[in-house]
């Protein structure tokens, strides 16, 4: 008798795990982002955009309706951005999405990162990315549009330097 309710016992904790392992399969996620700019380096304002892949790894056999949530992160977590979307997801998806940066975010790096979310499962991925001051755009563009200003405006600055030190050095003889 109690060899039959060990078998019956051990029936049901192999059909509970089989059910429990066949119920999370069927809503598994893979997720691939990408930052598709040519480079990792923006300036305030600038759009980023990301591409993601979505393959599903379970059993779903029907469309499902799933939830997109992309948000860009300081180094300490903090919400810069983001936005929330909903896509009909059947057995794989690529999607692209452009995300602004504000035109007051500060320089440093960030994280951009996508979530994918049905009916309490999620997977994420993340993609890291740098950005510059406004300061170095507008030093650049005059150094690219007007070279020879620059290295002009540079020369006197040097030159003045120069008089003021030797200057000094002949006042204080």
């Amino acid at each position: 008798m109690v060899a039959i309710k060990d078998q019956i016992n051990l029936m049901i904790a192999v059909f509970l795990l089989f059910f429990v392992a066949f119920v999370d399969a069927q809503y598994m996620f893979d997720v691939d982002s990408e930052i598709i700019n040519n480079e990792k380096v923006f300036y305030p304002g600038e759009e980023i955009i990301v591409s993601t892949d979505i393959k599903s790894l379970g059993t779903i056999k029907d469309i499902i309706n799933v939830k997109l949530n992309y948000t860009i992160v300081d180094e300490n977590n903090n919400l810069i951005t983001g936005n929330e979307s909903t896509i009909a997801l059947h057995t794989s998806l690529k999607t692209t999405e452009y995300l602004r940066l504000p035109d007051n975010i500060e320089s440093g790096t960030y994280q951009v990162r996508v979530k994918v979310s049905y009916q309490g499962y999620t997977t994420s991925a993340s993609n890291t990315f740098y950005v510059k001051s406004k300061f170095f755009i507008k030093s650049s563009k005059f150094l690219y549009k007007y070279p020879l200003a620059f290295t002009a405006g540079l020369s006197l600055f040097f030159v003045i330097i120069i008089f003021l030190i030797s200057s000094l050095i002949h006042k204080n003889r």
